[in-house]
């Protein structure tokens, strides 16, 4: 720039430098003398044009020159050098108005037409945030990027969290010494500072001692990236306060299995523009609301695919359904459907009332449509939000119960009922073994030691185990021998609602006592005789045993009664529910952080659309909803089993080979912060606000006003060369 200026004493020289007339004879003067007389003037306004002509030159100079070197003005104390641009695009920000227009589509026109007032030196950065923050687009003066950046934003189906996301802007912002914060989202700032400070949401008393602001008083680290979860994961927190009608009003947010909680406030630098100024000024935080004013909206905030009790191969669906509607609304009428393979299997009409969950449970026949995808939709007339009406489940392949039967002599008795408890295979199956096959080569679901223990008992996890008539201690199994055993003409029921006992007529039992049961510790006693406890259940070291004292053959009446095959029954499905349960229920939500196993993953979506991703790092984030299983298998583990005598069903324990298992599971919403869309408070505005900075024309880039300067005194001077004869 000094170089350009340099120009300027070459016209100062220019103006100083007096050359002298050179004198000319002539023949005459008086055409010389008529000239004069015509252009007489003044010698001030001949000294003024020239120093006219002096100054214009100096300005094309000195304009040009600032324009060529891009000159900047100093910001002034108190505005702002940096602009970070904080956008929710969490599954609530994809409700549509009337017109088919998103919060998120809305949001990005208000920002576009906030950046457009801002001066090229205003640095802007672009972070968007759901289940966790993103930075995508780090502090820079290039305004080509911020198009591109806004154009790549789209709503991801999981649930927001704006308290990790504020502490990310507060870092960044405090990069630079003053940087403003805004913030577009569909929840009130209220709202915001309820979640983000849940102690000001404590009571009317917090609140009146500390008046909620839009930023934390305190900056806290960003949360930690959720782990894997495992099992099923339903929202089963309390919803946040409801106003009249299921309007959301700022309130502690709603607890779920898998809601992060809140960072605590730690020590850290103190920010650049404190709280209070951020509070009294405008300029420095910017929380807009683009939520839909009356709004309606039903989802499905709990899904679940479980067993009933002591029911092999039974399956029932829980599901709790929310809606959402303005101030007034007495009712939404919504319906539920549920589809197998494309097909619809049932449909349920719902009659819902604003801000209650209706919680209900569905039997589901799955002996036909095991193995298949169930994806349920609720949906209302004009609901806003289609995302959280969706919820997937997958009913697990059809797995016989596999139960091995540990006997030196095989009762009849015992033989007929375990036979009489299924009539397929694909329910139960059950293999005999004599103590010589003890242990073996690979687990089985459930064993039955009937008049042997082992003298080392199993220590294998999750190994349910089955004792008939002891005749001594083991393990967990203590008991006293009865020689002679003891006739029992009626037992004395002390769990009479155990599960191990449902549908036994133990009124009417009658039995020979073989061996007193020592109940103490983690068993409990469920029938009573006269020696001690002669029926025992419970849980060491996680498994699951029953303990059975008595001799069913040397009885009288219960091997041929109905109640010795069911309660031989319950006791096995009872042993092994917890590893019945943990059988393919793998069920999500939304955002979650998985480890899955392979290079790519396959996702089956609503409307069964399929698609493919990859997976990096062994780490798989559910970021669509809908059913996901990966490529690679994995190995089942010790491929071996153990050499059964005589079978009782068709099959025979056969030497296991390598299972070609993967990783599945569904995703899906269910949020109830998500469903219950937020509504603008009374007084908000809805409309974007007046533009808070206004460039001057002096202000910042000084590129514009020099270009504009130089056209203006090129256009002056043209006008006054020929015009005036200033030259």
């Amino acid at each position: 720039m000094l170089a350009w200026m340099s120009l300027g004493l070459v016209a100062l020289v220019l103006y100083l430098f007096r050359r002298k007339p050179r004198r000319v004879a002539v023949s005459t003067l008086i055409f010389f003398k008529a000239l004069a007389r015509e252009h007489q003037e003044a010698s001030w306004l001949r000294k003024l044009k020239r120093l006219l002509s002096l100054l214009l030159t100096l300005l094309i100079i000195v304009a040009g020159s600032l324009a060529l070197a891009r000159a900047v003005l100093s910001i002034g104390s108190g505005q702002v050098e940096g602009v970070v641009i904080l956008v929710d695009r969490s599954a609530s920000m994809a409700a549509k108005d009337s017109m088919g227009r998103s919060r998120l589509a809305e949001a990005l026109e208000r920002i576009r037409q906030r950046v457009a007032s801002l001066p090229s030196t205003v640095e802007v950065s672009v972070i968007a945030y759901d289940e966790r923050p993103e930075i995508m687009l780090p502090l820079t003066f290039d305004r080509r990027l911020l198009p591109r950046t806004l154009d790549a934003l789209s709503v991801r189906p999981m649930e927001g969290r704006p308290g990790p996301a504020l502490d990310l802007a507060r870092e960044v912002a405090n990069l630079r010494p003053q940087c403003a914060i805004w913030h577009y989202t569909d929840r009130s700032a209220e709202a915001v500072e309820a979640e983000v400070n849940p102690k000001l949401a404590g009571g009317a008393g917090a609140k009146a001692a500390a008046p909620p602001s839009p930023v934390p008083a305190s900056p806290g680290p960003a949360s930690p990236v959720p782990g894997a979860t495992a099992g099923p994961t339903i929202d089963t927190g309390a919803p946040p306060e409801l106003a009249a009608g299921g309007t959301q009003v700022p309130g502690a947010q709603g607890s779920g299995t898998n809601a992060a909680p809140a960072a605590a406030p730690t020590a850290t630098a103190a920010p650049a523009v404190s709280p209070a100024a951020i509070a009294r000024d405008p300029r420095f935080f910017v929380h807009e609301n683009v939520a839909l004013s009356g709004a309606v909206n039903v989802g499905i905030t709990a899904f679940q695919l479980r067993k009933p009790p002591l029911q092999q191969g039974r399956y029932e669906l829980f599901a709790e359904v929310l809606a959402s509607a303005p101030a007034g609304t007495s009712q939404v009428e919504a319906k539920l459907d549920l589809v197998s393979n494309r097909r619809l299997i049932s449909t349920r009409r719902l009659t819902l009332k604003p801000g209650v969950p209706e919680k209900f449970v569905m039997p589901l026949p799955v002996t036909a449509d095991a193995g298949t995808l169930l994806e349920a939709q609720v949906s209302c007339e004009g609901d806003a939000l289609a995302l959280d009406g969706y919820a997937f489940a997958r009913i697990p392949p059809s797995k016989p119960l596999e139960v091995l039967w540990i006997t030196p002599d095989a009762s009849p008795f015992t033989s007929l009922a375990l036979s009489s408890l299924s009539t397929t295979e694909r329910e139960l199956r059950v293999l005999q073994g004599t103590p010589a096959t003890w242990p073996p080569r690979r687990p089985v679901d459930v064993v039955i030691f009937d008049g042997w223990v082992p003298e080392k008992w199993p220590e294998t996890p999750g190994q349910a185990a089955i004792v008939i008539n002891p005749p001594g201690s083991s393990g967990p199994v203590r008991v006293q021998p009865l020689d002679k055993g003891a006739f029992v003409d009626a037992v004395r029921v002390t769990r009479e609602k155990h599960p191990v006992l449902h549908g036994v007529a133990s009124g009417r039992i009658s039995l020979t006592q073989s061996a007193v049961v020592d109940a103490s510790g983690s068993l409990e006693p469920l029938w009573q005789a006269p020696a001690g406890p002669l029926l025992a259940a419970g849980e060491w070291n996680g498994q699951r045993i029953v303990i059975l004292g008595f001799n069913a053959e040397r009885s009288e009446r219960l091997p041929l009664m109905a109640s010795w095959p069911l309660l031989l029954g319950n006791a096995i499905y009872w042993a092994a529910q917890p590893r019945l349960d943990a059988v393919a229920l793998s069920q999500f939500r939304s955002g979650d952080v998985v480890r899955a196993s392979g290079t790519e993953v396959t996702w089956t979506l609503p409307d069964n659309r399929r698609a493919t991703a990859p997976i990096r790092g062994q780490v798989l984030e559910l970021d669509r909803l809908g059913w996901w299983e990966t490529s690679t298998p994995e190995n089942a583990g010790a491929p071996s089993s153990a050499t059964p005598g005589a079978s009782i069903s068709a099959g025979t324990l056969a030497p296991g080979s390598p299972a070609a298992a993967v990783n599945s599971g569904s995703s899906s919403l269910l949020s109830r912060r998500a469903t219950l869309l937020s509504q603008p408070l009374p007084g908000e505005v809805a409309a974007p606000p007046s533009v808070t900075w206004v460039p001057a024309l002096l202000r910042g880039d000084l590129v514009p006003a020099m270009l504009a300067l130089l056209v203006l005194v090129l256009i002056a001077e043209s006008w006054l060369f020929h015009r005036h004869s200033v030259h």
